[in-house]
């Protein structure tokens, strides 16, 4: 619970950090592309994370990975993952992400949910769900699909600290409950 507020704290000092610079998107959009080279090379978080790797290496690693990106990356991201390493707080670099794009997200009136699927959702699904959000929240909605095989049928939604949980398995252990209550009446 302490990770949390540690990595929220982070993300909110680095947003801040970028609306004052102005340079709120281009951060949200080096940190996306953090993600992704973690999500298509899972060695990657392991090095910066990995208590035995130099700090000095961790740096060299970073500035490499962000000399091969195609959009330029602000001199901050950089500093702030630098301060990271230092702090030795790589660990919470996935949810200092999410709690950034939260903050990004909010301000702009956009809620993000994240879907946890079985599988692949087709578009009309996808649509489906941002309307049914849309009308929960009030507010526009962005979604980010998360494929779980252990899921089973339905969907779980996870939007900041709320949750819904539409999965199969809920329901079946909701079912059997309610029967086991009547039963004993």
């Amino acid at each position: 619970m302490i990770s949390v507020a540690v990595a929220q704290n982070y993300a909110r000092a680095l947003y801040h950090l970028s609306q004052e610079q102005e340079i709120s998107d281009a951060v949200l959009s080096s940190l996306e592309f953090l993600e992704r080279q973690f999500n298509h090379e899972p060695r990657l978080k392991g090095i910066l994370v990995h208590p035995l790797v130099d700090k000095k290496e961790k740096k060299e690693v970073v500035e490499e990975l962000f000399l091969n990106q195609k959009e330029e990356t602000p001199s901050t991201v950089i500093n702030f993952l630098f301060l990271l390493v230092d702090k030795e707080r790589n660990a919470l670099l996935e949810e200092i992400i999410e709690w950034f794009r939260s903050f990004y997200m909010e301000e702009r009136g956009v809620q993000l949910v994240e879907a946890t699927v079985p599988g692949e959702l087709k578009e009309e699904q996808k649509d489906m769900i941002k309307e049914n959000m849309k009308r929960y929240t009030g507010r526009q909605v962005e979604l980010k699909e998360k494929i779980d095989p252990s899921v089973t049928g339905g969907v779980i939604l996870k939007m900041g600290s709320r949750m819904l949980d539409g999965s199969l398995d809920t329901r079946l252990k909701r079912m059997e409950l309610e029967l086991l209550q009547s039963g004993s009446k």
